[in-house]
């Protein structure tokens, strides 16, 4: 959508640019054909300097690092794998 034309591909590849505006298809001619696509049709005026300078293409330096530390589900995980080696503990103690 800031009109960054590029050739990537895959899920996301312009999601940093605010997405895609239109696809270019070159004809046998070398003429290059725009196709609008329905992110275009959403907001079809150009974006305002303010909204390209938000658009995280436009910001890789403000990007925040991962939060560290142990997560919910992997607290859970831990106690569950506590618990399984206590009761196998247990277990093969009774075994004995």
């Amino acid at each position: 959508m800031d009109y960054n034309v590029q050739e990537n591909a895959g899920r996301g590849a312009c999601g940093g640019h605010g997405g895609v505006r239109f696809w270019l298809y070159k004809m046998p001619s070398d003429s290059i054909v725009q196709v609008p696509t329905d992110r275009h049709r959403a907001h079809p005026t150009s974006l305002s300097s303010q909204e390209i300078s938000n658009l995280a293409a436009n910001n890789e330096h403000k990007k925040q690092p991962a939060p560290r530390g142990l997560y919910l589900s992997e607290f859970y995980q831990l106690v569950a794998l506590i618990v399984t080696a206590v009761l196998a503990a247990l277990g093969i103690k009774k075994l004995r």
